[in-house]
């Protein structure tokens, strides 16, 4: 999965999008790198096709929760700034229809439209997740993504385009959970 995520975000710049398409798809190859560090990176070629059931995965170590930690928290500032770049500088046109559908069209302060306002406060998010990565922040922002992604749904696209974005919720959410029970254990 991480694997096939890279590659299918580095598709994007590669077929003549923008770069930041790629960093905004972070959450498809960022959450599965998670899982395998937590799993445990497999040293012989049968481990790669093993199922991983939730009595095999190994104790979580100090290393592996680190690890864990850096990637999430990596995962999710991309896919803050990747989004946040194409609405605030890119002013990217499929945003800026997600939020017509929701009758939130010709919405401009000082010269700046809605599309580019959402695109900075998601770049200034992705600063914070970096700076200070506050559970609550983590859960404002899984559910931030919730919201904003399901407007592929609003503007006539299947549910699949909100499920398959999983990794966007998915990220700010276990690394929450990763701050939280770290804190409970005294860490």
């Amino acid at each position: 999965l991480v694997v096939w995520g890279l590659w299918t975000a580095a598709l994007r710049p590669l077929s003549g999008d923008s770069v930041w398409e790629f960093f905004e798809r972070a959450g498809n190859y960022g959450v599965p790198l998670a899982f395998l560090i937590l799993a445990g990176i497999p040293h012989r070629l049968p481990g790669w096709f093993a199922p991983v059931w939730p009595s095999t995965i190994r104790p979580l170590t100090v290393d592996s929760a680190r690890a864990t930690h850096r990637v999430l928290l990596v995962t999710t500032c991309l896919l803050l700034l990747g989004h946040g770049v194409l609405g605030a500088i890119n002013n990217k046109p499929a945003l800026t229809a997600h939020y017509a559908s929701i009758g939130l069209q010709d919405i401009t302060v000082d010269g700046l439209t809605l599309t580019r306002m959402i695109g900075g406060l998601e770049i200034v998010l992705a600063a914070a997740v970096l700076v200070a990565p506050i559970p609550n922040l983590l859960l404002g922002i899984c559910v931030w993504k919730m919201a904003t992604e399901v407007l592929f749904m609003t503007s006539g696209s299947l549910p699949f385009e909100w499920i398959e974005r999983a990794g966007s919720y998915m990220a700010p959410l276990a690394l929450y959970y990763l701050i939280v029970t770290n804190r409970e254990k005294g860490g």
